[in-house]
């Protein structure tokens, strides 16, 4: 697990690498990001990616800016693809915030 640290009162950017397993072309997707404290439960605000780069066929690096107001405390990042036909939302289980 890699955690990421942030200061309370500062904006700290995290970043999640995707990677589609049969190599389609990711950047046409609908992505959401959010966090939240619990890896089971996915967080009840969404924002899409302040930052989003395609290296290659099927990878995707986003980016969201974790903003000054977050409390203290351990947080997990999660991500949504919400394009048709399916939704598909997935806590990235190698990234915890720990907001300090």
């Amino acid at each position: 697990m890699r955690n990421i640290y942030a200061s309370s009162g500062a904006t700290e950017y995290v970043t999640v690498h995707v990677e589609e397993a049969n190599g389609q072309d990711l950047s046409t997707c609908a992505w959401a990001l959010g966090i939240s404290a619990s890896q089971q439960a996915p967080p009840t605000t969404w924002a899409a990616p302040d930052l989003a780069v395609y290296p290659s066929a099927g990878t995707a690096d986003l980016s969201l800016l974790v903003p000054a107001s977050t409390a203290p405390g351990a947080y997990w990042l999660w991500v949504k693809d919400t394009d048709n036909p399916e939704t598909l939302i997935r806590p990235c289980i190698n990234q915890r915030i720990s907001v300090i």
